[in-house]
C-alpha cells in the first residue's frame, strides 16, 4: 500500500535521483549500476583490505559470519537514499535498495536457491513513527527479485530503545537485551544459507548478535548483509 502510494505521488512528483540529479527514480539506472559494480575491497570488522567479499579470513575464524557483503560506505549520496527512505518516508527506496541487492548478491559464488532472507526488526516505536519497517519492505522485495525465501519470525524486538546515540559499549551492551529469539519461531532449515539484512553497520554490534542468535537456533550457514557501512574516521 504504501509503495503504490509513493508510486503515485512519483507520477504527479517524479522523483530525482540522489546521486546525477535525474528525474527518475531515488537513484536511477546507471547510478544503481555504479554502485553495485563498485568493489569495496575491505574486511567490515577490522578494516584490512579483503579479497573475498567483506570479512577476512581472520576475522571469519573469531565472528558468527560466513560472509559480509556491504553496497557502499554510508557517505554521499547513499547515505541520503538510506536517510531518506528511513526517515522521510521515501518508500519508492525499499525498490531500490532491493534492486541493488539482488544485483550484488548474483555476482557472489552463493548458491542463492539456498538463500532465506532474515531482516534485523526495527524497533516497534520507529514503525509505528514511520508506519513501515523499513527492513522489511526491503527484505521483501530482495527475496521477491531472488526468488528465495524471507523470514521475518525468527527475531525480535525486546523493547523500543534506539542505538543510534549510544557510545560502542553501550550499543553492545543494548543490542544483547533488546535483539531476541521469537519464542514462536519455526523450525530452521538445516541446508540454508540465512541472510542477515540491517541497513547500516557501525560497530557491528547488531549484525553480530542477530548471526549468533540465528546459531543458537539451529542455522549452520549466516551471511551478513548491509546496505552501507560506517566509514573509519
Amino acid at each position: 500500500m504504501l509503495m503504490a502510494f509513493d508510486c503515485i505521488i512519483g507520477l504527479l512528483s517524479p522523483h530525482i535521483c540522489k546521486n546525477c540529479g535525474a528525474v527518475s527514480s531515488t537513484y536511477c539506472e546507471r547510478c544503481i549500476l555504479d554502485i553495485v559494480k563498485h568493489n569495496n575491497p575491505i574486511c567490515l570488522v577490522c578494516g584490512r583490505p579483503c579479497k573475498s567479499n567483506n570479512l577476512c579470513s581472520l576475522c571469519k575464524q573469531a565472528e558468527p559470519f560466513d560472509g559480509l557483503i556491504t553496497l557502499s560506505p554510508r557517505i554521499g549520496s547513499m547515505k541520503r537514499l538510506v536517510g531518506d527512505y528511513k526517515y522521510n518516508s521515501e518508500v519508492e527506496s525499499a525498490r531500490i535498495l532491493a534492486k541493488m541487492l539482488a544485483m550484488k548478491l548474483r555476482q557472489t559464488d552463493m548458491m542463492l536457491q539456498k538463500l532465506m532472507v532474515v531482516p534485523v526488526p526495527t524497533v516497534p516505536a520507529h514503525v509505528r513513527a514511520r508506519g513501515f519497517d523499513h527492513m522489511l519492505l526491503v527484505a521483501k522485495g530482495l527475496s521477491k527479485m531472488l526468488r528465495v525465501q524471507m523470514n521475518n519470525k525468527i527475531l525480535d524486538r525486546s523493547d523500543n530503545l534506539a542505538q543510534h546515540s549510544l557510545s560502542m559499549v553501550n550499543r553492545r551492551k543494548l543490542i544483547k537485551k533488546s535483539l531476541i529469539l521469537n519464542s514462536h519461531h519455526p523450525a530452521l532449515p538445516d541446508d540454508a544459507v540465512y541472510l542477515v539484512l540491517d541497513d547500516i553497520w557501525t560497530t557491528g554490534s547488531t549484525m553480530r548478535t542477530a548471526a549468533e542468535l540465528l546459531h543458537k537456533a539451529g542455522a549452520k550457514q549466516v551471511v551478513g548483509v548491509v546496505i552501507t557501512y560506517q566509514p573509519a574516521k
